[in-house]
């Protein structure tokens, strides 16, 4: 069933300006776009995604849009955040290196635990998993590669074999833009997340 675009419309109306600014209007769909006109039209806004001036001494953004290699320690693992856990099942091991092999792959360092749980409660028997951990300053990278490597390409098939599984009706009803809207979104969060905070390290080094 496609988006109201009543919804639309009261979203954008209900956003600050700079929320605004932060959209990327080329990422919009073509409804979608025309609200966003209109809104910035209506508050006589710049339709521009630059980021907030900073004085002439202070850090340009150039710097925090070139990412510089993080040098990682040798002990790293006494920090380590765990990325993905797998239960100790014929397939986990498998898994477990797949997962390992694209994080070496993207170039973050990693390791494969073994850990024995003691479940609660106690009549459970112990169980086995296998935690993958990378060094916690490297946890936002690490989750994107196995996003990118492995869950995205699982989800695409358990999405195809689901849209399979639906009658002619039930397919038909679908909208492609509602249904990756959430992911859209998500999308258009970590960039707006990302932009201010570039602002506020800027102005923090401009103070």
């Amino acid at each position: 069933m496609p988006i109201d675009p009543e919804i639309i419309r009261a979203r954008y109306a209900e956003m600050a300006d700079e929320e605004l600014r932060l959209i990327d209007r080329k990422e919009l769909t073509s409804s979608a776009q025309q609200f966003f006109d209109h809104e910035f039209s209506r508050r006589n806004l710049t339709n521009d995604n630059s980021y907030p001036e900073v004085e002439n001494d202070a850090v340009p953004v150039e710097k925090f849009s070139k990412p510089t290699p993080l040098r990682v320690e040798s002990d790293w693992m006494a920090s380590a955040f765990t990325v993905s856990t797998f239960l100790a099942t014929n397939s986990s091991p498998a898994a477990a290196s797949d997962a390992r092999d694209a994080l070496e792959a993207a170039g973050i360092p990693c390791r494969i635990v073994e850990n024995e749980v003691m479940p609660t409660p106690q009549d459970s028997l112990p169980y086995v998993e296998y935690q993958l951990m990378v060094p916690s300053a490297l946890t936002l990278q690490a989750v994107s590669a196995l996003d990118k490597a492995i869950y995205n390409a699982n989800f695409a098939e358990e999405l195809k074999n689901e849209l399979e599984g639906l009658t002619e009706k039930e397919f038909g009803a679908l909208d492609p833009e509602e249904l990756c809207s959430g992911l859209l979104d998500r999308v258009e969060r970590l960039r707006k997340v990302f932009k201010n905070e570039v602002s506020r390290r800027n102005s923090i080094v401009s103070q």
